[in-house]
Protein backbone atom coordinates (compact mmCIF):
# COMPACT_ATOMS: atom_id res chain seq x y z
CA UNK A 1 0.00 0.00 0.00
CA UNK A 2 1.45 3.38 -1.00
CA UNK A 3 2.04 6.09 1.56
CA UNK A 4 -0.45 8.94 1.90
CA UNK A 5 0.30 11.97 -0.25
CA UNK A 6 1.10 15.09 1.79
CA UNK A 7 0.38 18.70 0.89
CA UNK A 8 3.27 21.14 1.30
CA UNK A 9 2.64 24.88 1.12
CA UNK A 10 5.76 26.87 0.22
CA UNK A 11 6.39 30.26 1.78
CA UNK A 12 7.72 33.08 -0.39
CA UNK A 13 11.23 32.96 1.09
CA UNK A 14 11.61 29.30 0.10
CA UNK A 15 11.05 30.14 -3.55
CA UNK A 16 13.27 33.22 -3.30
CA UNK A 17 16.17 31.22 -1.89
CA UNK A 18 15.54 28.02 -3.90
CA UNK A 19 13.75 28.82 -7.20
CA UNK A 20 13.28 25.14 -8.11
CA UNK A 21 12.03 24.06 -4.67
CA UNK A 22 8.61 23.15 -6.13
CA UNK A 23 10.25 20.04 -7.59
CA UNK A 24 11.79 18.92 -4.29
CA UNK A 25 8.86 17.03 -2.77
CA UNK A 26 8.79 13.85 -4.88
CA UNK A 27 5.23 12.41 -5.20
CA UNK A 28 3.49 14.89 -2.90
CA UNK A 29 1.32 17.92 -3.61
CA UNK A 30 3.07 21.30 -3.66
CA UNK A 31 1.02 24.46 -3.19
CA UNK A 32 1.92 28.11 -3.73
CA UNK A 33 -0.64 30.73 -2.69
CA UNK A 34 -1.77 33.75 -4.66
CA UNK A 35 -0.35 35.83 -1.80
CA UNK A 36 3.11 34.49 -2.61
CA UNK A 37 2.63 35.18 -6.34
CA UNK A 38 1.70 38.77 -5.50
CA UNK A 39 4.73 39.15 -3.22
CA UNK A 40 7.04 37.84 -5.95
CA UNK A 41 5.45 40.16 -8.49
CA UNK A 42 5.98 43.18 -6.24
CA UNK A 43 9.64 42.23 -5.71
CA UNK A 44 10.69 41.49 -9.29
CA UNK A 45 11.23 45.08 -10.44
CA UNK A 46 14.63 46.72 -10.14
CA UNK A 47 18.26 45.63 -9.89
CA UNK A 48 18.43 44.58 -6.25
CA UNK A 49 19.42 41.06 -5.28
CA UNK A 50 15.85 40.35 -4.15
CA UNK A 51 14.52 41.49 -7.52
CA UNK A 52 16.93 39.13 -9.29
CA UNK A 53 15.84 36.27 -7.02
CA UNK A 54 12.15 36.96 -7.66
CA UNK A 55 12.69 36.93 -11.41
CA UNK A 56 14.55 33.64 -11.14
CA UNK A 57 11.50 32.04 -9.47
CA UNK A 58 9.36 32.96 -12.47
CA UNK A 59 12.05 31.97 -14.96
CA UNK A 60 12.96 28.60 -13.45
CA UNK A 61 9.63 27.41 -12.02
CA UNK A 62 6.43 29.40 -12.32
CA UNK A 63 6.59 30.34 -16.02
CA UNK A 64 7.54 26.80 -17.21
CA UNK A 65 4.72 25.35 -15.08
CA UNK A 66 2.21 27.86 -16.48
CA UNK A 67 3.31 26.97 -20.02
CA UNK A 68 3.02 23.27 -19.23
CA UNK A 69 -0.51 23.81 -17.93
CA UNK A 70 -1.45 25.63 -21.17
CA UNK A 71 -0.05 22.83 -23.34
CA UNK A 72 -1.92 20.16 -21.40
CA UNK A 73 -5.11 22.27 -21.07
CA UNK A 74 -4.80 22.00 -17.30
CA UNK A 75 -5.86 24.52 -14.66
CA UNK A 76 -3.11 25.62 -12.26
CA UNK A 77 -5.76 25.99 -9.55
CA UNK A 78 -6.63 22.30 -10.03
CA UNK A 79 -3.03 21.22 -10.43
CA UNK A 80 -0.42 20.20 -12.98
CA UNK A 81 1.68 17.05 -12.78
CA UNK A 82 5.37 17.38 -11.93
CA UNK A 83 8.28 15.04 -11.16
CA UNK A 84 7.44 12.70 -14.07
CA UNK A 85 3.81 12.57 -13.11
CA UNK A 86 4.38 11.49 -9.53
CA UNK A 87 3.69 14.85 -7.86
CA UNK A 88 1.27 17.73 -8.29
CA UNK A 89 1.82 21.48 -8.28
CA UNK A 90 -1.02 23.94 -7.94
CA UNK A 91 -1.76 27.54 -7.07
CA UNK A 92 -4.14 28.17 -4.16
CA UNK A 93 -6.28 31.23 -4.77
CA UNK A 94 -6.35 32.14 -1.09
CA UNK A 95 -9.79 30.94 -0.09
CA UNK A 96 -8.83 31.74 3.50
CA UNK A 97 -10.99 32.37 6.52
CA UNK A 98 -10.06 34.61 9.42
CA UNK A 99 -11.99 32.27 11.74
CA UNK A 100 -9.12 29.78 11.69
CA UNK A 101 -6.72 32.39 13.11
CA UNK A 102 -6.54 33.74 16.68
CA UNK A 103 -8.43 36.94 17.34
CA UNK A 104 -6.46 40.01 16.31
CA UNK A 105 -4.45 38.26 13.58
CA UNK A 106 -5.24 40.38 10.53
CA UNK A 107 -5.62 38.77 7.11
CA UNK A 108 -4.13 41.88 5.54
CA UNK A 109 -0.70 40.53 6.54
CA UNK A 110 0.82 38.11 4.03
CA UNK A 111 2.17 35.74 6.69
CA UNK A 112 -1.25 35.43 8.30
CA UNK A 113 -2.91 34.69 4.95
CA UNK A 114 -0.38 31.94 4.30
CA UNK A 115 -1.01 30.46 7.76
CA UNK A 116 -4.77 30.63 7.20
CA UNK A 117 -4.37 28.81 3.89
CA UNK A 118 -2.38 26.08 5.64
CA UNK A 119 -5.19 25.68 8.18
CA UNK A 120 -7.85 25.48 5.45
CA UNK A 121 -5.89 22.95 3.37
CA UNK A 122 -4.41 20.91 6.21
CA UNK A 123 -1.06 21.58 4.57
CA UNK A 124 2.47 21.45 5.99
CA UNK A 125 4.06 24.89 5.88
CA UNK A 126 7.60 25.02 4.46
CA UNK A 127 9.47 28.17 5.43
CA UNK A 128 12.83 29.40 6.67
CA UNK A 129 11.35 32.50 8.27
CA UNK A 130 12.00 31.85 11.97
CA UNK A 131 9.22 34.20 13.13
CA UNK A 132 6.71 32.46 10.85
CA UNK A 133 7.81 29.07 12.18
CA UNK A 134 7.15 30.40 15.67
CA UNK A 135 3.66 31.67 14.74
CA UNK A 136 2.85 28.34 13.08
CA UNK A 137 3.76 26.41 16.22
CA UNK A 138 1.64 28.81 18.28
CA UNK A 139 -1.54 27.89 16.39
CA UNK A 140 -0.69 24.23 15.77
CA UNK A 141 0.13 24.41 12.05
CA UNK A 142 2.67 21.73 11.09
CA UNK A 143 5.75 23.49 9.73
CA UNK A 144 9.30 22.69 8.72
CA UNK A 145 12.32 24.18 7.01
CA UNK A 146 13.27 23.17 3.48
CA UNK A 147 15.13 19.98 4.27
CA UNK A 148 16.64 19.50 0.82
CA UNK A 149 18.72 22.64 1.38
CA UNK A 150 20.05 21.70 4.80
CA UNK A 151 23.73 20.86 5.03
CA UNK A 152 25.06 19.02 8.11
CA UNK A 153 27.40 21.18 10.18
CA UNK A 154 30.32 19.29 11.68
CA UNK A 155 31.09 20.96 14.99
CA UNK A 156 34.33 18.98 15.22
CA UNK A 157 35.58 20.17 11.85
CA UNK A 158 39.37 20.41 11.88
CA UNK A 159 41.34 22.90 9.83
CA UNK A 160 44.49 20.80 9.72
CA UNK A 161 45.77 17.24 9.63
CA UNK A 162 48.68 15.84 11.61
CA UNK A 163 51.08 13.34 10.05
CA UNK A 164 54.05 11.57 11.66
CA UNK A 165 57.14 10.95 9.51
CA UNK A 166 60.66 9.65 10.08
CA UNK A 167 63.62 11.81 11.12
CA UNK A 168 65.18 11.18 7.71
CA UNK A 169 62.05 12.50 5.95
CA UNK A 170 62.09 15.57 8.18
CA UNK A 171 65.70 16.19 7.14
CA UNK A 172 64.74 15.94 3.45
CA UNK A 173 61.95 18.44 3.99
CA UNK A 174 64.29 20.80 5.87
CA UNK A 175 66.92 20.56 3.14
CA UNK A 176 64.81 20.60 -0.03
CA UNK A 177 61.56 22.22 1.10
CA UNK A 178 59.44 19.41 -0.32
CA UNK A 179 59.19 15.66 -0.10
CA UNK A 180 57.34 12.91 -1.91
CA UNK A 181 54.49 11.75 0.28
CA UNK A 182 54.11 8.12 1.32
CA UNK A 183 50.81 6.74 0.00
CA UNK A 184 49.95 5.28 3.38
CA UNK A 185 50.27 8.68 5.02
CA UNK A 186 48.19 10.45 2.38
CA UNK A 187 45.29 8.01 2.15
CA UNK A 188 42.90 10.44 3.85
CA UNK A 189 44.44 13.68 2.57
CA UNK A 190 43.05 15.80 -0.24
CA UNK A 191 44.73 18.22 -2.62
CA UNK A 192 45.96 21.44 -0.97
CA UNK A 193 45.24 20.18 2.54
CA UNK A 194 47.25 21.84 5.30
CA UNK A 195 48.97 19.74 7.91
CA UNK A 196 51.47 19.59 10.73
CA UNK A 197 54.30 17.13 10.16
CA UNK A 198 55.77 15.58 13.33
CA UNK A 199 59.10 13.85 13.70
CA UNK A 200 58.18 10.36 14.83
CA UNK A 201 61.23 10.22 17.11
CA UNK A 202 60.70 13.72 18.51
CA UNK A 203 57.00 14.75 18.17
CA UNK A 204 57.82 18.29 19.33
CA UNK A 205 59.92 18.72 16.19
CA UNK A 206 57.36 19.88 13.60
CA UNK A 207 57.01 21.49 10.19
CA UNK A 208 53.97 23.16 8.70
CA UNK A 209 53.20 21.90 5.21
CA UNK A 210 50.67 21.74 2.39
CA UNK A 211 49.88 18.54 0.49
CA UNK A 212 49.84 19.13 -3.24
CA UNK A 213 50.59 16.97 -6.26
CA UNK A 214 51.52 13.98 -4.11
CA UNK A 215 54.17 16.05 -2.28
CA UNK A 216 54.52 17.64 1.13
CA UNK A 217 55.50 21.28 0.57
CA UNK A 218 56.99 22.99 3.60
CA UNK A 219 55.60 26.37 4.65
CA UNK A 220 58.22 28.87 5.73
CA UNK A 221 57.83 31.44 8.47
CA UNK A 222 57.63 34.47 6.17
CA UNK A 223 57.09 35.03 2.48
CA UNK A 224 59.11 37.65 0.60
CA UNK A 225 55.90 38.97 -0.96
CA UNK A 226 53.78 39.02 2.20
CA UNK A 227 54.38 41.69 4.83
CA UNK A 228 52.02 40.19 7.44
CA UNK A 229 53.38 38.06 10.27
CA UNK A 230 51.01 35.27 11.43
CA UNK A 231 50.33 34.97 15.15
CA UNK A 232 49.31 31.31 15.16
CA UNK A 233 49.21 28.18 13.02
CA UNK A 234 45.72 28.90 11.64
CA UNK A 235 46.81 32.32 10.41
CA UNK A 236 49.96 30.84 8.90
CA UNK A 237 47.84 28.43 6.85
CA UNK A 238 45.45 31.22 5.90
CA UNK A 239 48.27 33.48 4.65
CA UNK A 240 49.72 30.68 2.55
CA UNK A 241 46.32 30.00 0.95
CA UNK A 242 45.67 33.69 0.34
CA UNK A 243 49.12 34.23 -1.18
CA UNK A 244 48.97 31.13 -3.41
CA UNK A 245 48.48 31.97 -7.11
CA UNK A 246 44.90 31.62 -8.38
CA UNK A 247 46.01 28.79 -10.66
CA UNK A 248 46.71 26.74 -7.53
CA UNK A 249 43.97 27.96 -5.21
CA UNK A 250 41.28 30.13 -6.84
CA UNK A 251 38.87 29.92 -3.90
CA UNK A 252 39.64 30.37 -0.21
CA UNK A 253 36.99 30.03 2.50
CA UNK A 254 37.91 31.58 5.84
CA UNK A 255 35.55 30.74 8.66
CA UNK A 256 36.07 31.89 12.22
CA UNK A 257 34.77 33.83 15.17
CA UNK A 258 35.04 37.57 15.56
CA UNK A 259 38.61 38.59 16.31
CA UNK A 260 40.37 35.86 14.34
CA UNK A 261 41.57 38.40 11.73
CA UNK A 262 39.71 36.90 8.76
CA UNK A 263 39.10 40.22 7.03
CA UNK A 264 42.44 41.79 7.92
CA UNK A 265 44.45 38.84 6.62
CA UNK A 266 42.37 38.80 3.44
CA UNK A 267 42.82 42.52 2.81
CA UNK A 268 46.52 42.52 3.70
CA UNK A 269 47.39 39.56 1.48
CA UNK A 270 45.39 41.06 -1.36
CA UNK A 271 47.22 44.37 -1.09
CA UNK A 272 50.58 42.61 -1.01
CA UNK A 273 49.77 41.01 -4.40
CA UNK A 274 48.22 44.02 -6.13
CA UNK A 275 51.46 45.16 -7.72
CA UNK A 276 52.53 41.91 -9.36
CA UNK A 277 49.54 39.55 -9.59
CA UNK A 278 46.14 41.29 -9.66
CA UNK A 279 44.88 44.33 -11.52
CA UNK A 280 42.42 45.29 -8.80
CA UNK A 281 40.76 44.31 -5.55
CA UNK A 282 36.95 44.03 -5.47
CA UNK A 283 35.15 43.99 -2.12
CA UNK A 284 31.49 43.20 -1.57
CA UNK A 285 29.24 41.59 1.00
CA UNK A 286 25.72 40.35 1.49
CA UNK A 287 23.61 41.78 4.26
CA UNK A 288 19.94 42.24 5.02
CA UNK A 289 20.44 45.86 3.92
CA UNK A 290 21.34 44.68 0.40
CA UNK A 291 17.75 43.44 0.05
CA UNK A 292 16.68 47.06 -0.24
CA UNK A 293 17.15 49.17 -3.33
CA UNK A 294 20.45 51.00 -2.87
CA UNK A 295 18.91 53.86 -4.80
CA UNK A 296 17.28 54.92 -1.54
CA UNK A 297 20.66 56.28 -0.43
CA UNK A 298 22.25 59.39 -1.97
CA UNK A 299 25.51 59.36 -3.89
CA UNK A 300 27.47 56.92 -6.06
CA UNK A 301 27.52 53.15 -5.72
CA UNK A 302 30.62 53.38 -3.49
CA UNK A 303 28.90 55.92 -1.22
CA UNK A 304 25.76 53.78 -1.05
CA UNK A 305 27.50 50.48 -0.36
CA UNK A 306 30.34 52.00 1.69
CA UNK A 307 28.55 51.95 5.08
CA UNK A 308 28.06 48.19 4.73
CA UNK A 309 31.71 47.64 3.80
CA UNK A 310 33.28 49.28 6.82
CA UNK A 311 34.67 45.95 7.99
CA UNK A 312 36.80 45.86 4.83
CA UNK A 313 37.62 49.57 4.63
CA UNK A 314 38.57 49.77 8.32
CA UNK A 315 41.00 46.89 7.89
CA UNK A 316 42.33 48.44 4.70
CA UNK A 317 43.01 51.71 6.55
CA UNK A 318 44.80 49.77 9.29
CA UNK A 319 46.96 48.03 6.70
CA UNK A 320 47.82 51.28 4.91
CA UNK A 321 48.67 53.02 8.16
CA UNK A 322 50.93 50.21 9.34
CA UNK A 323 52.59 49.66 5.97
CA UNK A 324 53.10 53.35 5.30
CA UNK A 325 50.84 53.60 2.27
CA UNK A 326 50.82 50.17 0.71
CA UNK A 327 52.42 48.88 -2.46
CA UNK A 328 53.57 52.19 -3.99
CA UNK A 329 55.76 53.31 -1.13
CA UNK A 330 58.78 51.96 0.69
CA UNK A 331 58.15 54.12 3.74
CA UNK A 332 58.66 51.89 6.81
CA UNK A 333 57.02 54.22 9.32
CA UNK A 334 53.35 54.70 10.06
CA UNK A 335 51.43 57.52 8.40
CA UNK A 336 48.70 59.71 9.83
CA UNK A 337 44.94 59.43 9.23
CA UNK A 338 44.87 62.26 6.69
CA UNK A 339 47.44 60.58 4.48
CA UNK A 340 45.60 57.26 4.77
CA UNK A 341 42.34 58.86 3.60
CA UNK A 342 44.10 60.43 0.62
CA UNK A 343 45.71 57.12 -0.36
CA UNK A 344 42.34 55.35 0.00
CA UNK A 345 40.71 57.96 -2.25
CA UNK A 346 43.46 57.51 -4.84
CA UNK A 347 42.96 53.75 -4.89
CA UNK A 348 39.18 54.11 -5.28
CA UNK A 349 39.37 56.78 -7.99
CA UNK A 350 41.89 54.76 -10.01
CA UNK A 351 39.74 51.63 -9.76
CA UNK A 352 42.53 49.57 -8.18
CA UNK A 353 40.19 49.05 -5.23
CA UNK A 354 36.48 48.71 -5.99
CA UNK A 355 33.65 48.64 -3.43
CA UNK A 356 30.64 47.10 -5.16
CA UNK A 357 27.10 45.93 -4.50
CA UNK A 358 26.61 42.18 -4.69
CA UNK A 359 23.35 42.76 -6.55
CA UNK A 360 25.22 44.28 -9.52
CA UNK A 361 27.77 41.45 -9.94
CA UNK A 362 25.34 39.11 -11.69
CA UNK A 363 26.21 38.34 -15.32
CA UNK A 364 29.78 39.61 -15.17
CA UNK A 365 33.01 37.82 -15.99
CA UNK A 366 35.75 39.20 -13.74
CA UNK A 367 39.38 38.63 -14.72
CA UNK A 368 42.70 39.22 -12.93
CA UNK A 369 41.01 40.38 -9.74
CA UNK A 370 41.21 39.64 -6.03
CA UNK A 371 37.56 39.36 -4.93
CA UNK A 372 36.60 39.60 -1.25
CA UNK A 373 33.14 38.49 -0.12
CA UNK A 374 32.92 39.60 3.50
CA UNK A 375 30.28 38.49 6.04
CA UNK A 376 29.08 35.86 3.58
CA UNK A 377 27.28 33.85 6.27
CA UNK A 378 24.31 36.07 5.31
CA UNK A 379 24.34 34.91 1.68
CA UNK A 380 22.20 32.08 0.34
CA UNK A 381 23.74 29.11 -1.52
CA UNK A 382 22.40 30.52 -4.77
CA UNK A 383 24.06 33.88 -4.15
CA UNK A 384 27.37 32.20 -3.34
CA UNK A 385 27.23 30.20 -6.58
CA UNK A 386 26.33 33.39 -8.45
CA UNK A 387 29.45 35.10 -7.09
CA UNK A 388 31.83 32.16 -7.54
CA UNK A 389 30.83 31.75 -11.17
CA UNK A 390 31.74 35.38 -11.87
CA UNK A 391 35.46 34.71 -11.45
CA UNK A 392 37.29 34.19 -14.72
CA UNK A 393 40.97 33.75 -15.65
CA UNK A 394 43.47 35.09 -13.15
CA UNK A 395 40.95 35.85 -10.39
CA UNK A 396 40.85 34.65 -6.82
CA UNK A 397 37.80 34.67 -4.53
CA UNK A 398 37.94 34.81 -0.74
CA UNK A 399 34.80 34.05 1.28
CA UNK A 400 34.93 35.27 4.89
CA UNK A 401 32.29 34.63 7.52
CA UNK A 402 31.08 33.11 10.74
CA UNK A 403 27.91 30.93 10.83
CA UNK A 404 27.36 32.08 14.42
CA UNK A 405 26.78 35.67 13.22
CA UNK A 406 23.92 35.12 10.75
CA UNK A 407 21.69 38.21 10.58
CA UNK A 408 18.93 36.93 8.28
CA UNK A 409 15.92 35.20 9.83
CA UNK A 410 15.54 33.08 6.69
CA UNK A 411 19.00 31.50 7.11
CA UNK A 412 20.48 29.13 9.65
CA UNK A 413 23.94 27.58 10.01
CA UNK A 414 22.60 24.58 8.05
CA UNK A 415 21.33 26.61 5.09
CA UNK A 416 23.78 29.54 4.88
CA UNK A 417 25.86 30.04 1.75
CA UNK A 418 29.07 29.82 3.79
CA UNK A 419 28.18 26.31 4.93
CA UNK A 420 27.17 25.38 1.40
CA UNK A 421 30.49 26.62 0.05
CA UNK A 422 32.49 24.72 2.67
CA UNK A 423 30.71 21.47 1.83
CA UNK A 424 29.70 21.69 -1.81
CA UNK A 425 32.76 23.51 -3.15
CA UNK A 426 35.53 22.36 -0.86
CA UNK A 427 33.96 18.91 -0.73
CA UNK A 428 35.36 18.13 2.71
CA UNK A 429 34.64 19.18 6.30
CA UNK A 430 38.35 18.81 7.05
CA UNK A 431 39.54 21.78 5.01
CA UNK A 432 40.62 21.25 1.43
CA UNK A 433 39.71 19.50 -1.80
CA UNK A 434 40.07 20.11 -5.52
CA UNK A 435 36.78 20.70 -7.31
CA UNK A 436 35.56 20.38 -10.86
CA UNK A 437 34.26 23.50 -12.57
CA UNK A 438 30.47 23.50 -12.81
CA UNK A 439 30.68 26.36 -15.34
CA UNK A 440 33.49 27.57 -17.55
CA UNK A 441 33.82 30.79 -15.54
CA UNK A 442 34.95 28.93 -12.41
CA UNK A 443 38.78 28.84 -12.25
CA UNK A 444 40.07 25.29 -12.27
CA UNK A 445 42.27 24.39 -9.36
CA UNK A 446 42.09 23.86 -5.65
CA UNK A 447 39.70 25.14 -3.02
CA UNK A 448 40.77 25.77 0.56
CA UNK A 449 38.49 25.79 3.57
CA UNK A 450 40.16 27.01 6.75
CA UNK A 451 38.61 27.37 10.17
CA UNK A 452 40.43 30.12 12.10
CA UNK A 453 39.99 28.81 15.63
CA UNK A 454 42.51 30.91 17.51
CA UNK A 455 41.30 34.27 18.81
CA UNK A 456 43.44 37.31 18.10
CA UNK A 457 42.53 40.58 19.76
Amino acid sequence: MSEKRHTYLLDTNILMNYPTAVYGFDDNEVVVTATTIEELDSLKQGKTERACQAREVFRQSLTPLRQKALRSHADLAEGVKINRGRGIFRVENDSVDAVVLPQGWELSKADNRILAACCSLGAILVTEDQSLLFKASEIGVPAQEYRNAQIPVDENCADRAEVYVSAEEMNILAREGQMKADGRKTRDLVENEYLILHDRCDPKHTFLARFRGGMFHRLYTLSDSCRVTPRNVSQHFAIDALMAPPEEIPLVILQGEAGTAKTFLTVACGMDQMEDRYERMIATRNNVEFDRDIGALPGSEVEKVGPLMRGVTDNLRTYLKIQGGGMHTKRPSRIDAGEVDQIMEDYLESGRISIESMGFMRGRSITNSYIIIDECQNATPGQIMGIVTRAAEGSKIVLCGDPNQIDKLSLTANTAGLTFAARAMAGSPACVRSFSAARSEIPRGGTVFLSLRDMVR
